[in-house]
């Protein structure tokens, strides 16, 4: 009899929850908003304790719902948990993926983690500790994991930004040597340029000098022989006018001084005129 007190007790323990916190026999239509499996029956199965009594999910951890369903990632007081990988599934999420809404088809599915025939659940009240036992475990293993792929991604990320700096500060550098040296050879392309402008300028001065005096020393050459070819036609007047005679001549005496009187500019006849 006291055996039978004692199950009964056991029975009653996930009723204890009622005292502490609204249980629903019912779906709580805060995860999933519609249905397809009968109330009542799973009503039956909630009081038999076939499957873990319905709550309201909680978004974060606390002291009464610590355990985490493995399929909604909401926390619960208790969950029920899969046979094959023990992973923790919440009655409204192991409803939802029960064939047709009917828990006794759940037989017929694989299991949504290990990928098991015949999954199966089960629901033991006493286990509680042992859940969170298990969650608590196993979210520390994924808290020691995740805490590794930060870092890992930390450090990747760091790499990659390192990596990725370097790559853009190696590329300014090739930027500014280019523009160094296309600078520097602007430079020069100006400075051969401004030579030879230089040049052709100078030759240009050089030639304009050179025409200049070829100009100069034509023109001279063209006065002296001018005044050459006059001074010949001048003497050529001169010697054709040339005439002398005896009597062209005067004779005058003068104080015993002797003068000869020569008149060469003048014309035959005139110096004829002028001795008569």
């Amino acid at each position: 009899m006291g055996s039978n007190t004692s199950k009964s007790d056991q029975k009653k323990t996930p009723l204890s929850f009622e005292n502490e916190r609204k249980i629903y026999f019912g779906p709580t239509y805060e995860i999933y908003p519609q249905i397809k499996y009968s109330k009542d029956r799973v009503k039956k199965l909630i009081i038999n304790q076939s499957i873990a009594p319905m709550f309201p999910p909680e978004d974060e951890q606390n002291i009464r719902h610590s355990v985490e369903c493995s399929i909604c990632n909401y926390f619960f007081p208790i969950t029920n948990i899969s046979c094959c990988c023990r992973n923790t599934i919440c009655t409204e999420c192991f409803l939802q993926i029960a064939p047709n809404g009917e828990p006794n088809k759940i037989n017929l599915i694989n299991c949504p983690w290990c990928r098991k025939e015949r999954f199966k659940i089960k629901y033991d009240p006493n286990l509680l500790p042992y859940y969170q036992k298990i969650y608590k475990r196993r979210n520390g293993e994924e808290k020691r994991k995740m805490y590794i792929l930060e870092k890992k991604a930390k450090k990747n990320e760091l790499f990659e930004f390192e990596k990725e700096r370097n790559r853009i500060k190696n590329k300014l550098l090739k930027i500014k040597e280019k523009e160094e040296k296309e600078g520097s050879y602007r430079i020069f392309e100006l400075q051969e340029q401004e030579k030879k402008q230089k040049r052709e300028l100078n030759k240009k001065l050089f030639l304009e000098q050179k025409n200049n005096q070829e100009k100069i020393d034509q023109e001279n050459i063209q006065m002296i022989n001018q005044s050459t070819q006059f001074s010949v036609r001048q003497q050529n007047e001169i010697l054709n006018n040339l005439f002398f005679t005896p009597q062209s001549m005067k004779f005058h005496y003068t104080n015993n001084d002797f003068f000869i009187n020569m008149l060469t500019h003048l014309p035959p006849q005139q110096n004829q005129e002028n001795v008569n």
